[in-house]
C-alpha cells in the first residue's frame, strides 16, 4: 500500500467507502458478513482511511464500520463521516457515539475520530 502524509498523519491512498456495501438482496440489508471480510480484507491489505455517512445504507452503514474497525488497534485507522448542516443530531445512531466528534482540518466534512 502506499501512503500520503497528512499533516502528521500516514494515511493509505486508497480508501475505503462504505455507501456500497453488499446487501443480502437488491435493495435489501447489509449483508453483515460479507462486509466484516470486506473491511478486514481492506485493512489487512493496508488501508487505514474509511469513509461514510450517516445516510448510506439508511443509517446502517456507521453501525457496521464501527462495529467492526473497533476490533482493530483506534491509532492504526482513521475513519471520516459526512454530516449535512440542516439534519438534526438525534436523527439516530451515528459514529459520534463510538469515536466522539473531532474536526478534521482540509477536509470539508467531520471525521469521527479520537486523535491525540
Amino acid at each position: 500500500m502506499k501512503y500520503f502524509k497528512f499533516q502528521d498523519k500516514k494515511l493509505s491512498r486508497l480508501g475505503f467507502g462504505i455507501m456500497r456495501l453488499p446487501s443480502t438482496a437488491p435493495g435489501g440489508s447489509i449483508d453483515e458478513e460479507k462486509a466484516k471480510k470486506l473491511i478486514s480484507h481492506a485493512y489487512k491489505s493496508g488501508i487505514n482511511y474509511f469513509d461514510t455517512a450517516f445516510f448510506y445504507h439508511e443509517g446502517k452503514s456507521e453501525d457496521i464500520i464501527g462495529r467492526n474497525l473497533s476490533k482493530f488497534p483506534r491509532e492504526t485507522w482513521y475513519l471520516a463521516n459526512k454530516f449535512p448542516g440542516n439534519a438534526s443530531w438525534q436523527n439516530g445512531p451515528s459514529c459520534l457515539q463510538y469515536y466522539g466528534p473531532r474536526p478534521v482540518p482540509g477536509f470539508p466534512h467531520i471525521g469521527c475520530a479520537k486523535w491525540g
